[in-house]
């Protein structure tokens, strides 16, 4: 799919792990931080790689508890505002495995761009762990910095998803190689 983002060179056949660590997504971004970091990337890299949350879909049940409670708690700490487009929506989904929004910061279309980290500068972001990069110092700083250079930031999510794509490749019978990315075999 093209999502007008960043051209960066991959290598085919790539072995992917049958497993999924989406729990990462909850974690509070000291957490994420150090998670990337183990795996040798700093902060302004971690910080472009959750760029990539500006497009895809997300299902309700990874942020809708964090909306109620902020919404019905007052809840203080850096999370989506209850006054964000997508949250006065989520209140009562049928099913939160059925609902999901789209990250499509950007508006209508799949486009890839600066618009998340405004969003996130204006307490509008959807999943925790990206709105948690508007605490930190430096994390905040490259937040700022990627909001207004749409450049630098497409050239250092580029050179970060190389760098990311080359980390712990498997080789067979280990992993398989996905035909949708969204699903294992």
């Amino acid at each position: 799919m093209q999502v007008s983002g960043p051209f960066y060179p991959l290598e085919t056949g790539r072995r992917d792990v049958t497993l999924s660590f989406s729990g990462v997504a909850t974690n509070d971004l000291p957490k994420t931080v150090a998670y990337f970091a183990l795996r040798g990337f700093n902060e302004r890299e971690t910080v472009s790689l959750l760029g990539a949350h500006s497009i895809g879909t997300v299902h309700c049940g990874s942020f809708l508890n964090l909306l109620r409670s902020r919404c019905y708690n007052n809840h203080t700490s850096p999370s989506p505002s209850p006054s964000s487009s997508s949250a006065g929506d989520l209140v009562s989904p049928p099913s939160p495995q059925m609902a999901g929004v789209e990250m499509d910061y950007e508006g209508k279309g799949s486009c890839f761009g600066t618009l998340y980290y405004h969003s996130l500068l204006q307490g509008r972001g959807i999943l925790y762990v990206d709105q948690q990069l508007t605490v930190g110092e430096e994390t905040e700083a490259w937040v700022r910095a990627y909001g207004s250079d749409a450049s630098l930031f497409r050239q250092d999510f580029a050179k970060a998803m190389m760098k990311l794509s080359n980390l712990g490749v498997l080789i067979a019978p280990v992993g398989q190689v996905r035909i949708s990315c969204s699903k294992t075999v």
